[in-house]
């Protein structure tokens, strides 16, 4: 497992947050833990860009860290 970490904007309050976890989690994330500015989580590939297509899907940004 790798650990990954995502810089994330648009986020605003704890609905957004529990969106973005909820969208990583069904991606495949593991141990995923979201605030308004940032996620992390393990990842059981190298590719992070399901995760960042993931978050884009459910309306806020994220980029690699």
């Amino acid at each position: 497992m790798k650990k990954v970490s995502l810089k994330l904007s648009g986020l605003s309050c704890g609905g957004c947050v529990a969106a973005v976890k909820s969208a990583i989690e069904r991606a495949g994330g593991k141990e995923v833990k979201v605030s308004l500015e940032r996620a992390e989580f393990l990842s059981e590939g190298e590719n992070i860009e399901k995760y960042i297509e993931a978050v884009k899907s459910s309306g806020y940004n994220a980029e690699p860290e």
